[in-house]
């Protein structure tokens, strides 16, 4: 009887050791992320010490404030910022979009893969791979974390896919910051050295676009996606990144429902607007209709792999032609 009794004892004290020890890491990680918020909350955002608090408590990708602000310190670290692009909100015209991005004034970069690209890719592949997924999806999203954290996660990413974009278009597309194409100081007309064999080719799409014969070898400075002695392995990933962006903030702003008062209230019709360059490549290659719907990088990058002319077809569609 005494041993049972002792027996019990010990377990109800394990028992509430277990209690204890949960509810201190949940307590943990709440404080993490208002350590965290706090500093990014100053007049200078103190970025990296908001990563380095909830790095501490790592492995919450499934709590939704968790990875909205590891996502907002990692894009701070980026050089994002949310007051910024609703500053600049108006400079984005859906008519113009790819032009327009570029002319904001985060979109210069001084190097391809800059740090700061980097860094704000880390914090959109934070929201768009959250909750354990393999593979981003805005409705997904909605019915992993309900709709009101799925609809803020899904608008947290769509406006640091913006930035981005504009950071992509601006260095690639060798524009100046009226977000002319060939107008800055790389020397690349196009975004890519396209392959001149095949029927259609990327080229004739580039070409039909005001590329013209710039869109091969000669015409392509350290700016394009492929040249200056990158591995091809390394002009897929780079390929694959604009391509995963377009597609990704598409998905969003087709499957999120935006408030007449969201700041990108005003840029709905981006969706219709890109749509043209869609169905014009949709025709051109057997497995473009699946790169359309791709939305992971590994599963772009794999494509690229087995044949890079649907994603040198699909790239030339959106980006040579949103950006004639």
């Amino acid at each position: 009887m005494l041993k049972d009794t002792l027996f019990r004892i010990v377990m109800l004290a394990l028992l509430g050791g277990a209690v204890a020890c949960s509810a201190s890491k949940e307590e943990t990680v709440v404080n993490a992320i208002d350590t965290a918020l706090y500093h990014l909350s100053q007049n200078s955002p103190q970025c990296q010490k908001a990563i380095d608090a909830l790095e501490d408590v790592s492995g919450q990708d499934s709590n939704p404030r968790y990875v909205q602000t590891l996502a907002s310190a990692y894009a701070c670290r980026g050089g994002f910022s949310e007051l910024t692009l609703f500053d600049e909100i108006d400079t984005i015209d859906s008519d113009n979009f790819l032009p327009s991005l570029a002319q904001l004034t985060t979109s210069a970069q001084n190097e391809a893969q800059s740090d700061e690209f980097n860094d704000l890719q880390t914090a959109i592949d934070l929201i768009l791979y959250s909750g354990d997924r393999t593979s981003p999806s805005a409705l997904t999203m909605l019915s992993t974390f309900g709709n009101r954290h799925g609809t803020n996660l899904n608008l947290q990413a769509a406006y640091m896919i913006i930035v981005q974009l504009g950071r992509y278009v601006r260095w690639y597309g060798n524009t100046d910051a009226a977000g002319v194409k060939g107008g800055g100081a790389q020397g690349n007309t196009c975004f890519f050295d396209y392959d001149s064999t095949g029927i259609p080719t990327p080229l004739s799409i580039a070409t039909s676009y005001g590329g013209g014969n710039a869109c091969t070898g000669a015409g392509q400075g350290s700016a394009s996606l492929d040249y200056g002695g990158v591995t091809a392995a390394v002009a897929k990933t780079r390929m694959c990144q604009g391509i995963i962006l377009v597609n990704n903030l598409l998905d969003i702003l087709e499957n999120t429902t935006l408030s007449n008062n969201d700041a990108l209230g005003d840029i709905r019709e981006i969706y219709d607007d890109i749509q043209p360059f869609i169905t014009a490549a949709a025709v051109l290659d057997p497995g473009m209709p699946a790169l359309i719907e791709t939305l992971a990088q590994v599963d772009c990058e794999t494509i690229a792999t087995s044949s890079d002319r649907t994603p040198q077809l699909y790239l030339a569609s959106l980006f040579e032609g949103g950006l004639p």
